[in-house]
């Protein structure tokens, strides 16, 4: 990652870059630290609402066994800022529908420091939910690679462009906060055999809902994948001069899905060994399904 970060801000990658001025450097600062939320936040909703059910559970456990009336109070209020921010992660799912409104009334200007702004609370508000509620010796260890979060994203503030594969590692310190965050609550409440059995199942019910939303998401796409680059490549051994390839469908789940432009189209001729010669013509499904039946015919 390193050698990669050292090519793009010595100017020599071929696709990513780093501003010149500090003009742009303050314009892609702001417009990236959007992007980045929308990608560890919004986009990552699941995995934030399952953070905030985590953090409700061990704040009332935490509320429970405080005899000092400060700690309940200040445990309190930490839940009510989960209650709100797990409100706030359960907009984030229909952002798709409330979006275009908020950027109506806000422009989007406002609706950017908006999302910047949840982003910043929840995290912030995560921090603290552990320092107050998780026992001292074990605070530093959990937090740890929350911290590093930001740390990994940070360099991508002045990188152009940037996209989900981005934030791998971000999504891999997130979910090993979360085990160590489900492993501690669980231990709170393992006096109660019960909780700890009701508990257990209620996550391990929703983490196989994901799974079996994300298959319902991408099993589609990497068929329609498939066929599309297989016929590209029976297309381009026939030697037609037009190759004819559909968008993916829920294209936004996916990083650069459809070659979009002269590098992407020389990267996907390149790795399915298509003719370099030949135009790669983009359809909607519709088009595509009738071309390709016609041709097959």
């Amino acid at each position: 990652t390193n050698s990669v970060y050292l090519s793009i801000f010595n100017h020599n990658d071929d696709y990513r870059d780093v501003p010149k001025t500090m003009h742009e450097t303050i314009s892609t600062c702001i417009t990236n630290c959007r992007v980045i939320c929308n990608w560890t936040f919004i986009n990552n909703v699941g995995l934030c609402i399952l953070i905030s059910l985590l953090l409700l559970i061990l704040t009332v456990c935490c509320i429970s066994k405080a005899k000092d009336k400060k700690i309940k109070k200040a445990g309190a209020i930490t839940s009510l800022v989960i209650n709100i921010l797990f409100t706030a992660s359960a907009y984030a799912i229909s952002t798709g529908k409330i979006a275009p409104v908020l950027t109506r009334i806000l422009g989007i200007k406002y609706y950017n420091y908006l999302m910047i702004a949840l982003t910043g609370i929840f995290f912030l508000s995560i921090v603290a939910s552990i320092l107050l509620c998780v026992e001292k010796g074990k605070r530093f260890r959990m937090l740890l690679p929350l911290y590093c979060v930001p740390v990994s994203v940070a360099p991508l503030l002045v990188i152009n462009p940037i996209g989900p594969r981005c934030f791998f590692i971000s999504y891999l310190l997130t979910m090993v906060f979360m085990v160590d965050l489900f492993s501690y609550v669980s231990s709170e409440i393992k006096s109660d055999s019960l909780g700890e059995k009701i508990i257990s199942s209620a996550f391990a019910l929703i983490f196989f809902i994901q799974a079996v939303s994300y298959l319902c998401i991408f099993v589609p796409i990497y068929k329609a994948d498939t066929r599309r680059n297989e016929f590209a490549q029976l297309q381009s051994a026939n030697g037609e001069e037009e190759i004819v390839i559909k968008k993916l469908p829920d294209a936004s789940r996916v990083w650069t899905g459809t070659p979009h432009n002269d590098l992407f189209e020389y990267r996907y001729k390149a790795f399915y060994g298509l003719n370099e010669e030949a135009e790669l013509v983009i359809v909607n499904d519709k088009e595509f399904n009738e071309f390709y039946d016609n041709y097959n015919k």
